[in-house]
């Protein structure tokens, strides 16, 4: 991995390069308040899901459903101490800084996902409780960066956050849109996870080592392999380019005329925050 940019700015909380794998524990960061409540009707379906996979998990490898249901939750529980991060395409990672926040698709009317504003706030007001309509009282979107898991199709530059914006996120096991809209899925804070965010994936998180996850113990992160194809992140309350702590990309060939001249920008926006830019293989 090499580092481009290595300028640490004034005032940030955290700061440091990865070093193999990613470093970041939850930090409290006095910002759970903007973390909307979740919507109770999505909550008990979502709990119902979670307790039928249980079973189903619990049936299908052979073991008890405490073990099955703390597997999951070991699962999940390792993965979590991972950082969040937010991708996005190379062509408007320069214009994100530049604009000193992200937006999401209500604001951008663009997106590497499905794009429908309309659909996709009905679905987020089933799972919280969003009383608004402006962009800003819908979240901003990334994933948990657990090694080997998938996300890169929303985007070839990873903004890696502060710790600190754990405080103001809550997750899926997966992509949350259909669970969201169908209310029976919810998500839940990355600093206090529930059951409620698994969308009753129950076997694959307890499978995370081809094994019940260490079923009575914690499990060190670093024996995490997994199963599911990415853990959503919900940012709540807006993401500012201070929030990040810095950057990864996979550089674009030469021969990339249109991506080289975009990371060049992106490069001169990064240096102007003073935030770290790390070239990685893959």
């Amino acid at each position: 991995m090499k580092a481009i940019l290595k300028s640490k700015g004034p005032g940030r909380g955290w700061w440091g390069p990865p070093k193999g794998t990613h470093t970041a524990r939850a930090v409290p960061g006095g910002k759970r308040d903007q973390i909307p409540a979740q919507n109770d009707y999505a909550k008990r379906r979502a709990i119902e899901a979670a307790e039928r996979g249980v079973r189903s998990a619990a049936a299908s490898l052979g073991i008890s459903e405490e073990e099955a249901e703390r597997a999951a939750a070991n699962t999940v529980n390792a993965a979590l101490e991972y950082d969040v991060a937010i991708r996005a395409p190379i062509e408007v990672a320069s214009t994100i800084l530049e604009e000193g926040q992200f937006k999401n698709q209500h604001a951008t009317g663009h997106s590497r996902g499905s794009l429908n504003p309309e659909y996709r706030s009905k679905a987020e007001k089933s799972a919280f409780e969003i009383k608004g309509d402006s962009p800003s009282d819908f979240p901003i979107y990334g994933i948990v960066d657990v090694p080997g898991s998938g996300g890169a199709q929303y985007g070839d530059v990873k903004f890696v956050l502060t710790p600190q914006m754990k405080a103001k996120t809550t997750m899926t096991v997966g992509d949350s849109l259909g669970g969201f809209k169908q209310g029976s899925l919810t998500g839940t804070p990355i600093l206090s996870p529930g059951k409620e965010a698994w969308d009753g994936k129950v076997e694959q998180l307890a499978l995370a080592n081809g094994r019940p996850a260490s079923v009575f113990r914690p499990m060190p992160r670093s024996l995490l392999v997994p199963t599911v194809d990415y853990f959503e992140a919900q940012i709540h309350g807006g993401v500012k380019a201070s929030d990040i702590a810095f950057i990864e990309i996979r550089p674009p060939l030469p021969t990339w005329t249109d991506e080289v001249r975009s990371y060049a920008a992106l490069k001169r926006s990064a240096e102007k925050l003073k935030i770290p830019i790390y070239e990685v293989s893959s």
